[in-house]
């Protein structure tokens, strides 16, 4: 009997491992994909796409307007993805484990 129950706490703890660390996945795969389109698609990008049209000497208010709409969502996209990656996180370890 005893047997069984050290078996038993001893597969609940690998079950416990293995949610947290699909949760600190979860975690990390949304930091690193709010930081990849938030940082770079929609904040450095756009910048420089704008000093780039300036320098061919192609730059059009269009242009500004449409890098400064970016540059304007760019922490709320990332915000939303990063909470995406956290809620998921959550889902995999639990509120009751912090």
């Amino acid at each position: 009997m005893k047997e069984v129950t050290k078996q038993v706490e001893e597969t609940r703890i690998s079950h416990k491992t293995l949610r947290f660390m699909a949760g600190t996945l979860c975690s990390l795969i949304g930091t690193l994909l709010a930081l990849y389109v938030g940082g770079w698609l929609m904040l450095c990008k756009p910048i420089q796409g704008v000093i780039s049209a300036y320098f061919a000497g192609n730059l059009a208010i269009g242009t500004i307007a449409l890098a400064a709409f970016k540059c304007l969502l760019s922490a709320t996209v990332a915000g939303a993805i990063w909470c995406g990656g956290y809620i998921a996180k959550c889902k995999f370890i639990g509120h009751e484990e912090y």
